[in-house]
Formats: C-alpha cells, sequence, structure tokens
C-alpha cells in the first residue's frame, strides 16, 4: 500500500444519531468554558463525575464525585478508547480532526489536568465528538506515512471499548486515497 495509508477504526450498530445521544452536550464547556452542575442541563443524564463513573482526572487528580463532569454528556461519555500500534510503521496520530474543531469548537481551561477525565484538546477525542450519521461508520485513527509492503502485518490491538452493550462490532481498517477521495481498496481486520 503506497503511503499516506489511513488508519481507521470502523463501530457498526452504535446510533451515534440518536435524538437524546446528539442532544447530551454542552459546547461551552467543551471550548474550555469551567460550568457548574447547574448549568449542565443539555448534558442530562452525564452532568456529574459520579454520573460518569471516572474518580481521577487525566492529570491523576482526584475527582470530586458532585463536581461537574468536564467533559458532560452522552457523547464525551461514550469516547472510543481502543488504542493501536503496528510493528515496523508508525502511525502519526495528529491532524486527524478537522481544522475548524480543533482551532475554533474545542479549548481548555488553565486547570483542565485538574478537572478534566480526558483531555477535550486530544485529537482523538475531538473525531469523535463529531458524531456520524449512520450507525455503521468509519473514524480516522491515524496515517501511516510510509509504503506498507505486501505480506504480513503484525497489529497490536488495545481492546478496551465494550461493543456488547450494543450489540455491536468494531473493526480496524487501513485505507489509501486516490485524486477522487471516496471507495478504494482496503485492508481491514
Amino acid at each position: 500500500m503506497k503511503q499516506p495509508v489511513m488508519v481507521y477504526y470502523q463501530l457498526d450498530n452504535f446510533f451515534q444519531n440518536h435524538r437524546r445521544y446528539v442532544k447530551s452536550v454542552d459546547y461551552d464547556q467543551l471550548s474550555g468554558e469551567n460550568k457548574g452542575v447547574g448549568s449542565l442541563d443539555a448534558c442530562d443524564p452525564i452532568k456529574t463525575n459520579s454520573d460518569l463513573g471516572f474518580t481521577q482526572s487525566y492529570g491523576g487528580v482526584t475527582l470530586d464525585p458532585s463536581a461537574a463532569a468536564n467533559p458532560c454528556g452522552l457523547i464525551a461519555r461514550s469516547f472510543f478508547n481502543d488504542t493501536f500500534s503496528m510493528f515496523n510503521h508508525s502511525i502519526d496520530e495528529t491532524d486527524i480532526a478537522w481544522d475548524s474543531d480543533v482551532e475554533e469548537k474545542f479549548g481548555q481551561p488553565a486547570n483542565a489536568a485538574d478537572i478534566q477525565w480526558i483531555s477535550t484538546v486530544d485529537e482523538h477525542f475531538i473525531v469523535w465528538m463529531r458524531t456520524a450519521g449512520m450507525p455503521n461508520f468509519r473514524k480516522l485513527w491515524g496515517r501511516v506515512r510510509d509504503d506498507i509492503p505486501k505480506g504480513t502485518l503484525t497489529i497490536t490491538i488495545n481492546n478496551n471499548y465494550d461493543v456488547s452493550s450494543f450489540d455491536g462490532k468494531k473493526t480496524f481498517v487501513l485505507s489509501t486515497t486516490n485524486a477522487f477521495g471516496g471507495k478504494n481498496y482496503f485492508l481491514s481486520i
């Protein structure tokens, strides 16, 4: 496969377009504004840290269970957290989110590492927060910036994301692009 090789994860039977799911988010909070629990009604049912089920911030600080979940909402709480690596090939995980999202929609307060359970400027998180319109979808994980020769690939998948609750399926996909984008030959596992 000629570089760049796009690395995607695919989820099947996950309805990111359900009305309640799509509405369960606070965009001011995602842009870096600190908000109290009382102003997070849009995030229902995930408004507090106890609703999240997480006890530590991504910086290692113990989270107050009654404090505002940051980020709040169903979309954030269902963040896809599998990780991937390839033997003899590096996966570049930068520049995977839309520039407009990175520059205009997502930010962090100064104390983010103390109050957020996940970084809202992490590009994997930003990609996840752009909801899919169909129940079967792919999201960009990264790019392999060198050619992948024919043969056997060794891929390590840290299988953290549970799909059994929605009778789903997940797939690791390698794909190339052409001048027109769109469908092309790909390898999925």
